[in-house]
C-alpha cells in the first residue's frame, strides 16, 4: 500500500492586452475582422456588440492564434455598424465597425464658417467623410487652390482639413471642399487689427556648448509667428524649441556650435525682425620662443575668402579715455563686438576702432586692444577652405597673446603660450595590428623642427630597416614594418 504525494501550484497571471482592437471601415457585403493581442496565448476572449455578447454562428466566428484574438463578422450590412467590444477578466479594449455602401462616398460632417483675427495661428475649415484614403481638392470659389506658402491640406483618416499661413483679410472669402460628387461649401471671415513689435529680437553672443534664446515681445496676442535661419524655416527639433506666451515670444538654440552661427529672423503678423548668433570657441597653442608658431582654425565653412584674423593685448591709457569720450558702450570681451551705425554728430571713437564696408563701427572692449592683423615679414596665412591658419615668425614674449580669427559669425579665440623648452603636447596611444602589418606610432611636440628619439623599453632603437621615422609639422611618427611577436613592448 505505497502512497505518492504532489502538489499542484497555480501562478496567477496578470493578463494584459498588447494591442486593442481598432476602428474597421469595410464596404457592404464584405467581411470584417477585428484583431487584438495579449500578453498569454491562454486567455478567454469574449465579444461584444454594444452591449450584447456575440455567439458563435453564421454571423461571428472567434479564432486564435498564438496571443492574438480574432473577431469575424461575415457579409456586413448597415445593422452591422456599432462599437464591438474584446473583454477578458476586468480588462476591455473598444473599436467601431463603418459600413460603406457599395461604390458610395458620403459626407459624414460639413464645412462650417470660420471667424478669426488677421495673422491668428491655426486657422483651417474642417470637414469629414465616411472613407479614408481619397484624393481631395480645395476651391476659393470656383478656382482650384494648391498647397504652398499660404495653404497647406491634412489629410487625418476621414478629416479633410484646410490650413491657412499669414491669414489677412484679403484671404476673406468663401471656400469649397470636392470629392467624387460630394461638394460642401463655408466662408472664412477675417477681422483687421494692428500687430507691431513692443521689442524686436537683438544680436547675440554665445560660447559654443551653450544654449541661445532671441526673445521678442509684441503688443498683442495670438498671433502667428515663424522663425527662420537664414532662409530656411526653423521647426520644432532637439535643436530648437519655441515658446508663445500671451505677447511674449522665445526661440531657443540648444548647445550653440559654430554652425548654428548665422542671421536669424522672426516673423510675426506683417513685420519682420532680425538678429545674428555670433559663436566664440577657445583653444590654446603652444610654442617654442625664437621658433615660428602656426595657429590653426577649423571652421564650419569653407572661409579663404571672408577670414579675418586680429590680435588682442592690453590698451593704454589713453586709448582707454578716448572710449570714454567717445559714449560708445563698449562690448566685453572685445572679439565680437556690435555693429554700431556712424552718426556725424558721434564723438571721435578709438583709432583702432573697425571701420565695416557697410560703414558700421566694431568697437572693442575698454581693457583689450583689437588691432587686425595684416600680412608683412611677421606674419603669414595659409587658407585651406575650412582650415585657416595664422603663421607668426620668430615669435618672442611680445607675441604671447590671445589671436582671433572671425568668419561669418563663427570666432575662434586662441591663447597662444610660448615655452623655451621641448615639450610632448600629444603622446604615443597603445596600437593593436595583425601579424606581418606595419604599425604606426605618433606622438605631438610643440615644436616643427626639432626631433625626437624613440624608445623600446627605455632603449634607443637602432638605426635598421625594420623601423622608419616622419616629421610632419609638429607631428613625429615611428613605424614599425611587419610586426611579429617579438615586436610586442613599450615604446615611448
Amino acid at each position: 500500500d505505497e502512497k505518492s504525494e504532489g502538489g499542484l501550484t497555480v501562478e496567477v497571471e496578470m493578463m494584459e492586452f498588447t494591442k486593442h482592437i481598432e476602428n474597421i471601415e469595410v464596404i457592404e457585403r464584405h467581411n470584417a475582422t477585428f484583431e487584438c493581442e495579449l500578453n498569454t496565448e491562454y486567455a478567454e476572449v469574449t465579444w461584444f456588440r454594444d452591449e450584447k455578447q456575440l455567439e458563435e454562428g453564421e454571423k461571428y466566428s472567434t479564432s486564435q492564434k498564438g496571443c492574438s484574438y480574432f473577431l469575424t463578422i461575415y457579409d456586413v450590412g448597415q445593422d452591422d455598424e456599432g462599437e464591438y467590444t474584446a473583454v477578458v477578466a476586468d480588462k476591455s479594449c473598444r473599436a467601431e465597425l463603418f459600413v460603406i455602401l457599395e461604390g458610395a462616398l458620403q459626407l459624414v460632417r460639413p464645412l462650417k464658417d470660420v471667424h478669426c483675427l488677421e495673422w491668428q495661428p491655426n486657422v483651417f475649415f474642417e470637414c469629414e467623410i465616411s472613407a479614408a484614403g481619397q484624393q481631395p481638392h480645395w476651391f476659393r470659389k470656383e478656382e482650384e487652390i494648391f498647397e504652398g506658402e499660404k495653404y497647406h491640406f491634412k489629410v487625418d483618416g476621414k478629416i479633410q482639413r484646410l490650413y491657412f499661413h499669414d491669414v489677412m483679410c484679403a484671404d476673406e472669402d468663401e471656400y469649397s471642399f470636392k470629392i467624387e460628387r460630394i461638394s460642401t461649401t463655408a466662408r472664412l471671415y477675417v477681422e483687421a487689427r494692428d500687430i507691431n513689435f513692443q521689442s524686436p529680437i537683438e544680436d547675440l553672443e554665445r560660447l559654443a556648448g551653450e544654449p541661445g534664446y532671441f526673445e521678442f515681445e509684441l503688443d498683442t496676442t495670438d498671433v502667428e509667428t515663424r522663425w527662420y535661419k537664414e532662409q530656411s524655416q526653423i521647426t520644432l527639433s532637439p535643436k530648437y524649441k519655441m515658446y508663445d506666451e500671451q505677447t511674449h515670444h522665445k526661440l531657443e538654440i540648444l548647445d550653440c556650435q559654430p554652425d548654428d552661427a548665422a542671421l536669424y529672423k522672426v516673423k510675426a503678423g506683417p513685420h519682420t525682425s532680425e538678429a545674428h548668433l555670433w559663436v566664440k570657441t577657445f583653444q590654446e597653442k603652444v610654442a617654442m620662443k625664437g621658433g615660428d608658431a602656426t595657429v590653426d582654425v577649423l571652421f564650419p565653412h569653407v572661409a579663404d575668402d571672408d577670414v579675418q584674423w586680429f590680435m588682442l593685448h592690453p590698451m593704454d591709457e589713453e586709448t582707454k579715455a578716448a572710449i570714454d569720450e567717445s559714449g560708445v558702450m563698449a562690448i566685453p570681451g572685445a572679439t565680437l563686438a556690435r555693429e554700431r551705425e556712424r552718426s556725424p554728430e558721434a564723438a571721435p571713437l578709438p583709432e583702432d576702432s573697425i571701420l565695416t564696408p557697410e560703414g558700421q563701427i566694431l568697437v572693442p572692449d575698454k581693457l583689450l586692444r583689437m588691432s587686425p592683423i595684416a600680412e608683412s615679414d611677421k606674419y603669414g596665412f595659409l587658407k585651406e577652405g575650412r582650415r585657416q591658419s595664422l603663421i607668426i615668425r620668430d615669435v618672442d614674449d611680445d607675441d604671447e597673446l590671445s589671436y582671433s580669427a572671425k568668419s561669418k559669425g563663427v570666432e575662434v579665440l586662441t591663447d597662444l603660450k610660448l615655452t623655451e623648452r621641448l615639450l610632448i603636447m600629444i603622446g604615443p596611444e597603445n596600437q593593436e595590428v595583425p601579424f606581418h602589418t606595419k604599425c604606426v606610432f605618433e606622438c605631438e611636440i610643440n615644436s616643427d623642427t626639432e626631433d625626437v628619439t624613440w624608445l623600446k623599453y627605455e632603449q634607443e632603437l637602432p638605426a635598421i630597416p625594420k623601423y622608419s621615422y616622419e616629421k610632419d609639422g609638429f607631428k613625429r611618427r615611428l613605424i614599425i614594418k611587419d610586426c611579429v611577436g617579438e615586436d610586442e613592448d613599450d615604446y615611448q
